[in-house]
């Protein structure tokens, strides 16, 4: 389906290349987006001769790069636009990805501030609702999963983004697009870096908790929403660390911060997806025969904790780690 005359003229490289006034492009990037709203998805046979043109021009520093923050949400609603439209066939190399999403994800850190009803904080919404709807958030997954440099470092930043801007004035519709984006990239992801772990993980530690309860309730919805690859990763940093605690030795997880507060972490996912956890209570119950006191100490109460808890039937499912407790 071609585009109808008037929209592809919008497309020529003369549309937005001759205007040099920071309101005079504004007014055509706000022009070429509500275009592209109702441009259908083109096979490349059907895109507008100025549309590659078009796609530079958008990511170029004089737009995409530009200090006008009014400029850069505009640009970026555009390139959502761009990637809609052209896909799979994008306009942009792997790099220009890479450069466009660390944009996106800087853009998404003014969900902590904006007022919703600004006009900047609508375009940040609206880059979320695009990126949760039309899926364009696995892209840097697929990136990652290529060996392209910088999507894994996008993909835990939009993590780091979404979980750090999130606060009790947000309403629920935009708690459910941060949860669609990250459960999508998670359903996407081949394996999940310690890194993206740990920005996951954190909100559910007590002093987060206390700070942002909306972050911990988000992540723990995310949780009970987990892919296989999520399930498995947390199951294997948890029994790693478990592990190694009586001597220190965390292999690949020296320096998670979560490494210092494995109980009360065991605990809340526990409360939050109980089913994480079944490949990792019998380590803990390992942790009852150490030598260290401090260690037997912590496993006791946390096993404790866990045998009477509502949340799971641990006493019955691991009957014989019941006996060892008691």
């Amino acid at each position: 389906m071609a585009l109808d005359p008037s929209t592809a003229l919008m497309f020529e490289p003369s549309f937005l290349g001759k205007v040099n006034r920071k309101s005079d492009i504004l007014s055509r990037l706000s022009e070429l987006l509500e275009a592209m709203k109702l441009a259908p998805q083109l096979e490349a046979k059907e895109r507008p001769k100025g549309f590659t043109k078009t796609a530079a021009q958008l990511m170029s520093n004089r737009i995409m790069g530009n200090n006008d923050k009014d400029m850069r949400l505009l640009s970026c609603c555009c390139i959502l636009e761009m990637f809609r439209i052209s896909a799979p066939d994008i306009p942009y190399s792997d790099s220009d990805c890479i450069e466009i999403f660390e944009t996106l994800v800087n853009q998404l850190r003014g969900l902590a501030t904006c007022d919703p009803m600004s006009g900047s904080g609508m375009r940040i919404m609206y880059i979320l609702h695009s990126l949760a709807t039309v899926n364009t958030c696995v892209l840097p997954v697929l990136l990652a999963g290529q060996g392209v440099s910088g999507a894994e470092e996008v993909v835990t930043g939009m993590f780091h983004a979404l979980i750090s801007s999130i606060h009790a004035d947000h309403d629920e519709e935009v708690g459910k697009l941060m949860m669609s984006v990250m459960v999508s990239i998670l359903e996407e992801s081949q394996e999940i870096s310690q890194e993206l772990l740990d920005v996951l993980l954190q909100p559910l530690l007590p002093s987060f908790k206390a700070e942002n309860p909306i972050a911990y309730t988000i992540v723990g919805k995310v949780l009970q929403k987990s892919p296989p690859v999520l399930h498995a990763s947390v199951s294997v940093f948890l029994n790693q660390v478990l592990i190694g605690a009586p001597s220190g030795v965390h292999g690949r997880f020296t320096e998670s911060e979560l490494t210092d507060h494995i109980y009360p972490l065991i605990y809340e996912i526990h409360r939050l997806a109980p089913n994480m956890l079944l490949k990792v209570l019998p380590n803990v119950c390992t942790q009852l025969q150490s030598e260290e006191h401090d260690v037997r100490l912590k496993a006791v109460k946390l096993l404790g904790n866990l045998f009477a808890s509502t949340f799971a039937e641990y006493g019955s499912e691991f009957n014989r780690n019941f006996r060892e407790f008691v």
